[in-house]
């Protein structure tokens, strides 16, 4: 069971229930162009998305291609220009709620696959559609955090399936159900960490993940997460040797550093009340 999704993942899936039937009423493909059906090389497909972000669920819908109104799933169209109207609903339990559509002038080659996508991102209706084996984006706007640069040093984790257990043994303030539970505050900012039992490896998350999941503010808070943390190792000149960052859902959920020496024992000094923070730090906390 994943550190930050396998019991709210399925929790999503009982409370979106109603969503789901609506989406499965849904299936199938809408051809737009007359005569024959064409090899699949010769046609352009383009789909609709089903999105989990934890306890709530993301559609991004094909309203209309063409001027035609469409109640599949699936549309497949001749290369060249179209227009496409898409629009994004949000589940969350039995509340709905949904976007204004937004019409989009695309451009499609034969034989490639494109998905209409969108983020509800605190209730700002973001849509994006792209080309699926490229992931290039034709259309929209598809707003992204990149990983901290020393991240591409280490393999992306995927947090979904990650563990207290696996691929890292933390031993040390990990919960299966939260990942990191230790809170910290480093010149007033906040950071959630785990550990193993030696403290070579930190486990580094958004102190607000769960309602930071819900926005766009998520994958950046973990990056200054992940900058609090290097300040206070540096300034205590312990080495860190890989980081790698956790993902899911296209989200930044966290970081994992792998140190040359015990530096989980230093964090913990640095209690959740600022009062108590250790005075010999130098360390400051700087975001991007």
């Amino acid at each position: 069971m994943g550190l930050l999704g396998k019991d709210f993942k399925h929790r999503a899936r009982i409370f979106s229930i109603l969503g789901i039937v609506l989406i499965l009423s849904a299936c199938g493909t809408t051809r737009t162009y007359s005569g024959a059906s064409l090899q699949p090389d010769k046609v352009a497909i383009i789909e609709d998305s089903w999105n989990e972000y934890f306890i709530i669920s993301i559609t991004a819908n094909i309203n209309k291609f063409d001027g035609k109104d469409i109640s599949s799933d699936k549309v497949e169209a001749l290369a060249g220009q179209h227009e496409i109207v898409v629009n994004l609903t949000y589940y969350q339990g039995l509340l709905t709620l949904s976007g204004d559509p937004e019409t989009y002038t695309i451009n499609v080659e034969a034989g490639h696959k494109y998905r209409v996508n969108g983020n509800w991102n605190g209730g700002i209706n973001q849509i994006w559609i792209e080309d699926e084996a490229s992931g290039a984006v034709i259309a929209g706007n598809k707003q992204v955090v990149t990983p901290i640069q020393g991240a591409k040093e280490g393999k992306v984790i995927n947090s979904i399936s990650m563990t207290c257990k696996s691929p890292y043994l933390l031993e040390q303030d990990c919960s299966i159900w939260s990942g990191a539970t230790r809170s910290i505050v480093i010149d007033g900012f906040e950071v959630k960490v785990a550990g193993s039992k030696d403290g070579k490896v930190v486990l580094v998350m958004d102190s607000k993940w769960f309602s930071n999941s819900f926005s766009h503010t998520h994958s950046k808070a973990s990056n200054n997460s992940y900058y609090a943390i290097k300040k206070v190792l540096d300034a205590e000149k312990i080495e860190i040797i890989r980081v790698s960052p956790m993902k899911s859902f296209g989200n930044i959920d966290g970081y994992i550093l792998e140190l040359a020496e015990d530096g989980y024992s230093v964090l913990k000094n640095y209690h959740s009340n600022p009062v108590e923070t250790p005075k010999k730090s130098k360390a400051s906390h700087t975001g991007s």
